[in-house]
């Protein structure tokens, strides 16, 4: 069912107004990088990303945890100044 279901996160991200941070491994197999991108973009206040060299889908969090951990720290850490 997932294949044919439509999740229309752009449109979805432009209405969001909290502040944003957009995580997506460039070797994802199941959603394009590049729709991370767009997602990004669509953000009216994103503060942040984290694009994940050789990241794929279902072993983003196992492999680069340090990395995932790191980023969510600092982004949160921006929102609390």
């Amino acid at each position: 069912w997932l294949l044919y279901a439509s999740f229309d996160n752009v449109r979805r991200a432009g209405e969001m107004t909290v502040p944003a941070f957009v995580m997506h491994g460039q070797a994802d197999e199941i959603i394009p990088f590049d729709m991370g991108e767009k997602v990004f973009a669509a953000f009216r206040n994103a503060r942040g990303h984290l694009w994940i060299r050789n990241g794929n889908h279902n072993g983003l969090w196992g492999l680069h945890k340090v990395v995932i951990t790191s980023a969510l720290e600092q982004f949160l850490s921006e929102l609390r100044n």
